[in-house]
């Protein structure tokens, strides 16, 4: 998915410039599903696990508030955006469920 693309090269770029870090990520599981039903239900479920991620993330970088000084801003904003994104994946999914 394009949005999904578009926040791990956000976050890449995040972690890289502003907490000068390397990203290291795995490959999500394939899931089985054949009916509209599942299929729906599944990428409920990925977003609802994407945002759990993205909370961690956004949890931690309200812990080093002070240590990120003025970049602090700009980490909060993008990933606090990148959930609100998430959430109207989910919001979408279950209109049309």
């Amino acid at each position: 998915d394009l949005d999904e693309q578009k926040h791990a090269a956000n976050l890449r770029t995040l972690i890289a410039d502003y907490l000068k870090g390397i990203c290291a990520y795995e490959q999500a599981t394939t899931i089985d599903a054949s009916t509209y039903e599942e299929i729906i239900t599944a990428n409920i479920r990925s977003e609802q696990e994407a945002i759990a991620q993205y909370q961690a993330i956004y949890d931690k970088v309200k812990e080093l508030k002070v240590e990120l000084g003025v970049n602090y801003m700009t980490l909060e904003h993008d990933i606090r955006h990148i959930m609100i994104e998430e959430a109207q994946h989910i919001t979408e999914l279950e209109r049309i469920q």
